[in-house]
């Protein structure tokens, strides 16, 4: 079972208010967590910019019905009945959604206002359908649209790195690791006799504890088992415990199995991972575009 969309959520927002108390959001959401019979993992799914799903469709199934004037908010982070969501309740309808609440006038000019904003916009032409799914909220569209972009530009940066050459992975890797919050310095090894190390991350200033680094900047071809070994060889020479293996392409099951194995801790990263992590730390890719996204703070109006 996967979470609801937030339109599925409309419904027993109205039946849970339907006593006409005024009720907190928390006492919602535990309603329809109860009501929806979210499990575990449906209650662990979350928003690629980090809040629960479910939180998220919950707000907008509220924030819709108060935008129809099915539901008020007499005090902050409250909700109550209106006799307009009466009257939905009186549909006896198995689901409620946007169309049951243009009936209503106040909510026609909200959607249409949301709609020409949305149209406003200049997006990418080939973006996946679900960015615009009415069935998301304006939260998730947001975050389809980035997820997108960076799908994108993930592509076309695997492909900057391979181009960049040998010499430049290695370095990069070690700028990486550094950005990525591991030691206080580190470097690249000479390219001849490195011993199978491409770079050395110091985690204190004595040199006492050290990461060793692998680079492989291979395109199509995975790294296998043998690989994998003779890196851990290279960690047994120099006497370490850390070591984290990057490739731009990928590793076969046998070379994750062996690394799994090991005393050592050993990470492996692949290209998928590498361009993720290079995106999320700004590595390669500086930030040129802020969108916010903003909520009334209902303590200034107070």
């Amino acid at each position: 079972m996967s979470v609801p969309d937030y339109q599925q959520f409309m419904l027993p927002v109205l039946q849970f208010a339907e006593d006409g108390k005024l009720h907190t959001m928390s006492e919602l959401r535990a309603y329809c967590y109860r009501k929806m019979k979210l499990s575990e993992a449906d209650l662990a799914e979350r928003l690629s910019s980090g809040g629960r799903t479910a939180d998220s469709r919950i707000y907008w199934a509220k924030a819709y019905l108060i935008q129809a004037r099915a539901l008020e908010s007499p005090r902050r982070g409250t909700l109550q009945i209106t006799d307009r969501g009466r009257e939905l309740l009186a549909l006896k309808k198995d689901r409620l959604t946007n169309k049951d609440l243009e009936r209503y006038q106040e909510f026609r000019d909200f959607h249409s206002l949301s709609r020409k904003s949305s149209e406003s916009k200049s997006l990418p032409d080939d973006l996946p359908e679900t960015a615009a799914d009415t069935a998301n909220t304006p939260e998730e569209q947001m975050d389809s649209i980035l997820e997108s972009v960076n799908k994108l530009l993930a592509a076309d940066l695997v492909k900057k790195v391979i181009e960049a050459g040998d010499k430049f992975f290695e370095d990069l890797v070690v700028d990486l690791i550094r950005k990525m919050g591991y030691g206080i310095d580190g470097h690249s090894t000479q390219r001849t006799n490195d011993g199978g190390i491409d770079g050395v991350i110091y985690e204190d200033r004595l040199g006492l504890n050290m990461i060793y680094l692998q680079a492989k900047l291979w395109r199509n071809t995975k790294v296998s088992r043998p690989e994998i070994q003779k890196f851990i060889g290279s960690l047994s020479e120099n006497k370490a415990q850390k070591g984290i293996f990057i490739t731009t392409s990928d590793f076969s099951a046998g070379a994750r199995e062996c690394a799994a194995k090991v005393s050592q801790k050993v990470i492996l990263i692949d290209g998928l991972e590498l361009v993720k992590y290079m995106i999320t730390y700004n590595v390669g890719v500086p930030v040129y575009k802020t969108y916010e996204m903003k909520r009334i703070d209902l303590d200034y109006f107070e």
